[in-house]
Parts: structure tokens; C-alpha cells; sequence
């Protein structure tokens, strides 16, 4: 972050500069020298992918269900009020929750941008997208284990059969980069902290919405 600090008197100072020696004396009586004005120049937000299992077959699935659909109904009840249920829009709901659950282990902003799933789940499952700030993904690059990136790099990003990574998988050449990081990467330095900071289990553990 930048930050600008002004006085009036040393702006007027300069301004009437041409008045000559006595300028600065007849001023600085009628101005104090606390700052005015505190300008701010915020860092930019980018996309990143967070951390998420999914929804399918998953126990974010089963949570969202007991949430919505009360054990007591019998089964013809409960049939007929999941077909009522407009799940696409229950699921981002419960998604909105979830990435405000990860900005508080992060203990940084996060503003959910989008779910988007597959249309068919045999080689991915659903995504969770929102904005973080720039100067957030640097301070997670400070805080994160050195080691434990390049264990998550060299395994997630090594082409073998069946895979062909696009990225390298040398966390060093990840740090030398000179274009931003892109979404994915970013996924990978969250959940990698997320771990190092909360265990295996901090999904399910840790990020279970309440409300449902």
C-alpha cells in the first residue's frame, strides 16, 4: 500500500515560494502541521479459485440437504420438496457462506465471484471463484511453508499419464514469474496454507456453513 501524506503548510510553503524569506514565517503560525488529507491507493483484486471439494456425493452435499429437507417428512414428502427445490440457487447460497468461512482461517477479504460446475462430473467437480486482494496473495506467499509448495507443485502439476499440466511444476519458477499469478496458482498457495496452518481435515472440519 502507498500511502500520501500532506500538510497545508508544506504545500503552501511551496506554492508562494516567490513571496521570499519572510513566507515561511508569516505561514507557519496560522497552520499546524497535522496531516489533512490521508490518500490511499488500494492494490487490485484478482480472481482465485478456492478450495472446494464440491457438491457432488460429497458431505457438502449431504449438509445442504439435511439443511433443506426435514428427516420427519416421509419419502414421498421429501420427494416432492426436493423437485420444488431450486437447488442451483441453494448451492450458491451455501458457496457465498463457504468462501466466508475460508476469508476467516485466511483472516483476509474474500468476495465471492461465482460456482460454476461441470456438466458432467467423470473428470471435475464444482468451483468456487472470488476476488482477493493483491496484497493479500503476498502476504500468504510470506506466510506459507516454502517446502510445502514445492511438494504441492511438484505433485499437482506434474504431467503423467492421462495429464498434461500447462503450468511448471517448480514452485521456483512459480516465484519468478513475472505475470501475476492466475487463478489456479492462487487456489493452490490458499489450500497449501490452509493445511500447513489447519490440518487435512479443515474442510470439513472447519467449513461447514452453520446456517445449513
Amino acid at each position: 500500500m502507498i500511502l500520501r501524506l500532506l500538510t497545508l503548510e508544506s504545500y503552501l510553503i511551496t506554492r508562494y515560494n516567490h513571496l521570499g524569506a519572510g513566507a515561511e514565517q508569516a505561514l507557519a503560525p496560522n497552520f499546524s502541521k497535522q496531516p489533512i488529507n490521508l490518500i490511499k491507493l488500494k492494490s487490485m483484486k484478482v480472481e482465485a479459485g478456492i478450495p472446494f471439494s464440491g457438491f457432488y456425493e460429497s458431505f457438502h452435499d449431504d449438509q445442504l440437504e439435511r439443511s433443506l429437507i426435514d428427516e420427519e417428512l416421509s419419502d414421498e414428502e421429501a420427494e416432492k420438496l426436493r423437485d420444488e427445490i431450486d437447488w442451483g440457487a441453494e448451492r450458491i447460497n451455501y458457496s457465498e457462506e463457504y468462501t466466508d468461512l475460508i476469508a476467516k482461517l485466511l483472516k483476509i477479504d474474500l468476495e465471492f465471484v461465482a460456482l460454476k460446475s461441470p456438466r458432467e462430473y467423470n473428470f471435475g467437480t464444482d468451483r468456487i471463484f472470488a476476488l482477493i486482494d493483491e496484497d493479500d496473495i503476498e502476504l500468504l506467499k510470506g506466510k506459507v511453508d516454502t517446502d510445502l509448495m514445492y511438494n504441492a507443485v511438484k505433485e499437482q502439476y506434474t504431467s503423467r499419464d492421462g495429464f498434461s499440466s500447462f503450468y511448471s511444476n517448480s514452485y521456483q519458477e512459480w516465484l519468478d514469474q513475472e505475470e501475476p499469478w492466475d487463478h489456479n496458482q492462487i487456489a493452490t498457495l490458499i489450500e497449501v496454507y490452509l493445511i500447513q496452518e489447519w490440518g487435512k481435515d479443515w474442510e470439513i472440519e472447519y467449513c461447514i456453513p452453520e446456517s445449513f
